[in-house]
C-alpha cells in the first residue's frame, strides 16, 4: 500500500513527465489538440474537375465536423504532381493534405523516368474516397454493341482506333489491357481531356473511346453512343445494366480511376486516425454516397493500411501494363 504523500509525489511525478513527454513531442501535441486551426486540402488540378468536386463535397463535411475552416486550394500542373509535391513538403501536421486521383498517388510512378517524389514513402495514406470506372463505348454507326463484337472485328482484320484522354491516364491503360488479355490490337489516339475525346467518338472521328462514366452516361442515354463495358470487377451500381470486361470473357480485368486522401510523411497516427475516423463517416451519410454516385464514383472508405496496399499494387499493374504496352516513360 502507497502512503498519501507518496501516492500525490509519484502522481507529479508522473505528470511532469508525461508533460515533459509531450513538450520533448511537439507532434503529439498537436495531435491530442488537433485541429486548431484552418486544413487545407490540396488538388493536383483545375477546379470542376472530377478530383476537386470531391475535394469541396469533403471539405464542406469537414469544416463543421471539425469546427474549424477547411478550404480547397488548386496547384494544377505535370500530371497532378504540382500539387502532391506541395503536399509533401509540408508540415507533418495534418493541416496540409493531398486530395489526390490515380495518377499523381500510383500510376506516374511506372510512366514517368523521374518524379521528385515516391507515393510510398513520402506520403501517407489516409482513405481511398471512391472508385470512378471507365466505360467502353462505341459510336452506334459501327453496329458494335458488345465487346465481342469489337474484338471480331479487330481479329478479322478491321483497323480499330479508340480514342482516350491522354496517354498514361486509366482510359488510356484498359485499352492496353484489353489488348494484352484479349490479343488485338486498337490502336491508340490520345485527346487533351473529355471534351476533345467525347467530340471526336460522339462526331465519329474513331469508332471506340474509353471515357469517364460520369461523362459517357448522358450521351449513352440520349442514344449518341453505344455503352460496351464498364472496366471495373462489377456493374456500377446506378448503370447496372451495362456488362463489365470481366463478365463477358476476362475474368479480373480491372482499370480505375479513383480518388484518395493522403498527408505528408510522419504525421501521426492519432491525427491519421482522427482524419480517418471523420472521412470514412463522412463517405457513409447518404446524401454524400448519392452526390458521388451521381458523378460516376463509388465511395469506398477503407483503412490506411488497405489504402497503401492498394496503392503499391496499383503501382505493379499499371507497370506490368505499360511495359506489355510498350508506353515509353516521359
Amino acid at each position: 500500500m502507497m502512503f498519501p504523500y507518496l501516492a500525490t509525489c509519484a502522481g507529479k511525478l508522473t505528470g511532469i513527465a508525461a508533460a515533459a513527454f509531450i513538450v520533448a513531442n511537439p507532434l503529439l501535441a498537436h495531435a491530442q489538440q488537433y485541429p486548431t486551426k484552418t486544413i487545407r486540402l490540396v488538388v493536383g488540378y483545375n477546379p470542376t474537375g472530377a478530383t476537386d468536386v470531391q475535394a469541396r463535397i469533403l471539405a464542406d463535411k469537414l469544416s463543421t465536423a471539425f469546427g474549424q475552416q477547411v478550404l480547397v486550394e488548386n496547384r494544377p500542373g505535370a500530371s497532378g504532381m504540382l500539387g502532391a509535391q506541395q503536399v509533401v513538403r509540408a508540415a507533418p501536421d495534418g493541416y496540409t493534405l493531398l486530395v489526390a486521383g490515380a495518377p499523381e498517388a500510383a500510376f506516374n510512378v511506372a510512366l514517368f523516368k523521374s518524379m521528385a517524389y515516391d507515393p510510398k514513402t513520402d506520403l501517407t495514406p489516409i482513405t481511398l474516397l471512391s472508385i470512378a470506372p471507365v466505360v467502353l463505348v462505341s459510336s452506334p454507326k459501327t453496329g458494335m454493341k458488345t465487346l465481342q463484337d469489337v474484338l471480331k472485328a479487330s481479329r478479322a482484320g478491321a483497323s480499330l482506333f479508340y480514342g482516350s484522354v491522354g496517354i498514361g491516364t486509366p482510359n488510356h491503360i484498359a485499352g492496353e489491357l484489353l489488348n494484352s488479355v484479349a490479343n488485338v490490337k486498337l490502336s491508340h489516339v490520345p485527346y487533351a481531356g473529355a471534351g476533345p475525346a467525347m467530340t471526336a467518338i460522339v462526331g465519329g472521328h474513331v469508332p471506340l473511346a474509353f471515357l469517364s462514366l460520369a461523362s459517357a452516361v448522358p450521351q449513352i442515354k440520349s442514344g449518341a453512343l453505344q455503352a460496351i463495358a464498364v472496366t471495373s470487377t462489377k456493374r456500377f451500381p446506378t448503370q447496372s445494366d451495362i456488362p463489365t470486361v470481366a463478365e463477358q470473357g476476362f475474368e479480373g480485368f480491372n482499370v480505375t480511376t479513383w480518388y484518395g486522401v493522403l498527408a505528408p510523411a510522419k504525421t501521426p497516427p492519432e491525427i491519421i486516425a482522427r482524419l480517418h475516423a471523420e472521412i470514412t463517416r463522412i463517405l457513409r451519410e447518404p446524401d454524400i454516397r448519392n452526390k458521388m454516385l451521381e458523378m460516376g464514383a463509388d465511395p469506398s472508405g477503407n483503412t490506411p493500411a488497405e489504402f497503401g496496399a492498394f496503392i503499391a499494387s496499383e503501382i505493379e499493374k499499371i507497370r506490368s501494363v505499360a511495359n506489355k504496352a510498350g508506353i515509353e516513360p516521359q
